[in-house]
Formats: C-alpha cells, sequence, structure tokens
C-alpha cells in the first residue's frame, strides 16, 4: 500500500501545485504583535517536532505547553479566530492518528494566519495533495518536507510559501 500512497504523491503533485492559489501579500503587523505570533508559532513548532517522534508523552507535554502560552496571548488568537480547544484533547493515552486527528483541527486558522500576517518569515506552509493536510514547519529547523500527517511518505507535499 505504501508503494501506491507514493506514486499517487509522486504523480499528483504537479497537478496541485498547478492548481495551488496564490498567496495575498502579508499583513505588516506591530513588532509586539509579530513577536508574541512568532513565539506562539516556536511553541506550535516544538508541538510539531513531538508528533514527528514516536513520544506521546512529549505529544501531550508540548500541547499542555502551547495551551498554557496562548491563554496569555487570548485576545490576539480570538482575532485570528484560533482556538486550543483540539489541543486540549491531545492525550498521552491517546494514539498516534487520534493526536494527529485533533492537531490537525487546531491548524488550518493558523494556517491562515502564516499566509496572511507578517510573521516569522521561517515559518511557511506547506500541503499534501494525498491527505488534502496543510502545517507549518520552521524551515529553519527542517529544510526538507516533513509530512507530520503522512509519516510512511515523510517528504510527501509541497511547499505553498516561501517567506525566507
Amino acid at each position: 500500500m505504501n508503494y501506491l500512497l507514493f506514486f499517487f504523491c509522486l504523480f499528483n503533485l504537479p497537478l496541485a501545485m498547478a492548481e495551488q492559489a496564490s498567496v495575498p501579500a502579508r499583513t505588516a503587523l506591530a513588532t509586539a504583535v509579530e513577536s508574541n505570533l512568532g513565539t506562539i508559532l516556536a511553541h506550535n513548532q516544538k508541538l510539531f517536532s513531538a508528533l514527528l517522534g514516536t513520544d506521546q508523552k512529549a505529544v501531550e507535554t508540548s500541547a499542555r505547553e502551547l495551551i498554557a502560552l496562548s491563554k496569555s496571548h487570548g485576545a490576539l488568537l480570538k482575532k485570528h479566530k484560533i482556538t486550543t480547544t483540539p489541543l486540549e484533547k491531545i492525550s498521552a493515552a491517546n494514539p498516534k492518528a487520534k493526536n494527529l486527528e485533533h492537531y490537525s483541527a487546531f491548524l488550518p486558522p493558523v494556517v491562515e494566519m502564516v499566509k496572511t500576517q507578517s510573521v516569522a518569515k521561517t515559518y511557511n506552509v506547506f500541503y499534501c495533495p494525498m491527505i488534502q493536510k496543510s502545517w507549518i514547519q520552521d524551515i529553519s529547523k527542517h529544510a526538507a518536507i516533513r509530512n507530520v500527517f503522512a509519516q510512511e511518505m515523510l517528504e510527501c507535499g509541497e511547499q505553498q510559501t516561501k517567506f525566507m
């Protein structure tokens, strides 16, 4: 089955790239706001990295840290329609697939924020056409594609934004 997924990804990636919508120019932010969003994205990157691994306790810990940080920036997250409710369902007791499902539910408004707001340039949006999911990746930490949602094909996907 992995071979089928690989070939699907390989042959559909050019099609997905052709269909990709153009990303609008990002809105400039006040330095303090950009810094706060950058801190939130750094904690998201920590959770992303934990999800690439196998230790679900580390995943839960990273999710809890992101939730705690987000509470101190509630108004900022509310403005961007970001809610940590899906992250609250992440648990070391869950199978990895379930934690990835909760993480996936958290990401759409964060992805939109990265596409439209002037946050740290190392954070970019990636997309996998096979699973039709987007994620945010710090390209200074992971330059190659790291598909957190289809780890059996870790490099399947495309970088949708190039802010660096």
